[in-house]
Order: structure tokens, then sequence, then C-alpha cells
């Protein structure tokens, strides 16, 4: 199984701490989502659906409410 596919299951099972940065920005990657840009330390993403996700590192660690978004996202897109 991919490292990606291994994240996603991870989300979905709600496991929100302990996430690296780059973890997260892989994770983005595999389901669809591009960088737009960065400002300073914020990462502007869009998603397939044109929905804007901004996230940013915190001591090189991703930020849980940010996991939580995504997760939302998710939830949304299977409705």
């Amino acid at each position: 199984m991919k490292k990606a596919e291994k994240l996603l299951i991870k989300l979905q099972s709600e496991q929100f701490k302990n996430w690296s940065f780059s973890d997260f920005q892989l994770l983005l990657s595999h389901l669809g989502f591009r960088l737009d840009r960065i400002g300073g330390s914020h990462h502007i993403y869009i998603a397939p659906d044109q929905t804007i996700l901004p996230v940013q590192p915190k001591k090189g660690e991703a930020i849980v409410y940010q996991l939580r978004q995504l997760r939302n996202w998710l939830d949304r897109q299977s409705e």
C-alpha cells in the first residue's frame, strides 16, 4: 500500500496527531489538491471542486484543525 493511501486511512480514522507537514502535503496532492501559491508560511491549496484550503506548518507539523477541515471536505465529497 502506498504511503498516501495509508495517510488517507489514518485521516479517515480521525488520527489527527503527530502528522508531519510533508505527509499532509503528500495527502493533499494525492486527493487532487494543487498548490496555488505560498504567502509567508501559508500554503494555499485548491481542491478539484475549487475549494480553497490554506494550510501552514507549526514547527514542521500539520495543525490538527486543518486536518479536520480536510476530513470534513472528504465527507462532503462522499455525500
